[in-house]
């Protein structure tokens, strides 16, 4: 099986992988061992933590009858327990931080191969800022609550239960205060849990908006300081701002106060245990160990019902992520990927049969017909918002139809396998996408087995050497991020020149010239048809310049979602209203 045929395969995978609603739980079965061994080796901690108290009840009431050689083997046996306890503790920390992690970096994974199925429409319907506190913020989250499940979940009821039934063998009585004070600790619980968890919810949204009004500020910092906005985009900072810190200071305050609560409860507990022994402890029915072992069991109880309400917030705060990962996760992808990996030449290019396209319930594009031959050179022209962009985007499969057909060489365009016909569609934006990397790789986009030469006589075919070679790393230049170190013009070009690297069967340039002067565009055009012809590609290239389109056999012109006119450029001024408008507005 050879490297592109290996390519292709684990693309389907990805793409055939089905459930991903349940894939925040699904990922739960690649830790099974830690998720079960973790919390044993805890218990057994638990059981040992438990004991201790019961044994050092026994060494204090037994003090004054054993000789000094049984105290010292009854405290190194009491040591060697504490270091088995310590042991099992740290093994199930081990495996806590082991699940968790790998939990964590699995289902970021899982969330980033999600978004990559998902079509434009689709991806389009979440909020960036969302998309990036769920990738990072929420997923550690749910770290969070696996971590804590193995260290926590079982031994904190554990020890509650424990402490008191070893309290009630001790004295009923003290069993009675002690169950009291867990009860009036649990009402305490509920009331903080119930008021903090909305609170936390309102933060967590108003942190997506506040992330969101950062991202647009850097983005469009020109266009704040060119409109003196400043002062606007700082009062709306402050605000969400404001409004972020009170959400956070409430769920915060109302959350912090269990502690002081606990320590409250636990201190009258023992004050209530010591004024009923005193009487005891002095006619001797009560013995001192006993009573420092029923309030060492006091202070473990309580705590660990102090833990169990931490917990409780924690897993909380962990559905709310939980939640906002579904909601990720349960979008089933629109973009099937098919099986065809192959193109027959003969046939038709493209055929396009009663398209029709939506967009947020807006009609886009209406009864869409075309049939272009292969080789051909279309320009598609049309006022703002005509649907030219949409149309490019659909026959490379960005976004799927709503109903109709677009049919590539002969075969349904979902027939086809989608990385395939991701390399045979090559589709140049008028605002290209660029990473934090060099030139070279800009162009390559993960493209392997292609020379340098070929790298440079692209470039070269975009017009873009000149300014490349006068960069102090040519090519190997690193971009800044959006590639902010290049002008509007010169970002064109880098992008142009992606399209000169491979033989595509379609090319679909949309508005690829809008930021080159005249001089510019003539000779990237020249050599993008030239390079059209050599190799038998079909051209589909929107425009708002009708000079562009002099390089056309045919003009597709669009008006508010319709076809308006479909012929030969020659013709087109003749039967084309638009046409004649937009003609005319560049010509008077």
């Amino acid at each position: 099986m050879n490297k592109k045929i290996e390519n292709i395969h684990h693309y389907n995978i990805i793409w055939k992988k089905g459930g991903t609603n349940l894939k925040t739980i699904e990922n739960f079965k690649f830790y099974k061992k830690e998720l079960i061994i973790g919390p044993i080796f805890k218990l057994f901690e638990a059981i040992i933590e438990v004991t201790l108290p019961f044994l050092m009840a026994k060494l204090i009431n037994n003090i004054g009858t054993w000789n000094s050689k049984e105290i010292i083997y009854y405290g190194i046996g009491m040591l060697f327990l504490t270091i088995i306890a310590v042991s099992f503790a740290s093994f199930s920390q081990y495996m806590a931080a082991k699940a968790s992690q790998g939990y964590g970096t699995k289902m970021r994974n899982d969330i980033y191969m999600q978004l990559l199925k998902l079509d434009q429409k689709q991806i389009e319907k979440f909020n960036s800022s969302f998309l990036i506190n769920t990738v990072t913020n929420d997923t550690f989250q749910l770290e969070t609550a696996i971590a804590m499940f193995i260290r926590l979940v079982i031994r904190v009821p554990f020890i509650v239960s424990c402490a008191l039934a070893m309290v009630y063998i001790i004295n009923k009585k003290y069993a009675l205060i002690l169950f009291g004070a867990t009860i009036l600790l649990g009402i305490c619980i509920f009331l903080i849990v119930r008021c903090a968890s909305p609170l936390y919810q309102k933060f967590k949204k108003k942190l997506d908006i506040l992330t969101n009004i950062i991202k647009e500020n850097l983005i469009n910092v020109r266009v704040v300081r060119g409109f003196i906005q400043e002062k606007q985009e700082i009062n709306k900072f402050k605000e969400v701002n404001e409004q972020t810190k009170k959400y956070s200071e409430l769920s915060s305050i109302i959350s912090n106060l269990l502690n002081p609560i606990t320590t409250i409860i636990l201190n009258i507990t023992i004050v209530f245990v010591i004024y009923f022994t005193s009487s005891q402890i002095q006619s001797g029915s009560l013995e001192k160990g006993e009573l420092i072992a029923v309030i060492n069991y006091i202070s473990q109880m309580l705590l660990a019902i102090v833990v169990l309400a931490n917990l409780i917030t924690i897993y909380t705060r962990a559905y709310t992520s939980f939640l906002r990962v579904n909601k990720i996760m349960k979008v089933e992808s629109k973009l099937k990927s098919g099986r065809i990996c192959r193109i027959n030449e003969n046939a038709i290019a493209i055929k396009v049969q009663n398209l029709n396209f939506s967009y947020y319930d807006k009609n886009v594009l209406e009864n869409i017909n075309l049939e272009i031959k292969t080789g051909e050179i279309i320009g598609i022209i049309g006022l703002t918002g005509a649907g030219k962009s949409t149309l490019l985007n659909l026959i490379c499969r960005n976004y799927d139809i709503d109903s109709g057909k677009i049919i590539l060489f002969g075969q349904d365009i979902k027939k086809y396998n989608l990385e395939y016909l991701k390399k045979e569609i090559v589709f140049l934006s008028q605002k290209p996408g660029f990473f934090h990397d060099t030139i070279k790789n800009n162009i390559l986009l993960g493209r392997e087995d292609i020379k340098d030469e070929e790298i440079l006589n692209a470039i070269k075919k975009s017009d873009a050497l000149e300014f490349v070679e006068k960069l102090p790393n040519k090519m190997d230049n690193y971009l800044e991020k959006d590639a902010n170190n290049l002008s509007g013009g010169q970002k064109q070009r880098i992008a142009i020149a992606r399209a000169f690297i491979t033989k595509p069967k379609v090319l679909l340039l949309d508005d690829i010239t809008s930021a080159l002067d005249r001089k510019t565009e003539k000779i990237v055009l020249n050599n993008i048809i030239q390079y059209a012809k050599e190799n038998k590609i079909t051209v589909l290239m929107a425009t708002q310049k009708i000079s562009t389109l002099k390089y056309a056999d045919k003009i597709i012109v669009l008006k508010d979602g319709k076809i308006e006119s479909f012929e030969e450029s020659k013709k087109i001024n003749n039967i084309s209203k638009t046409y004649q408008e937009i003609y005319n507005m560049q010509n008077s």
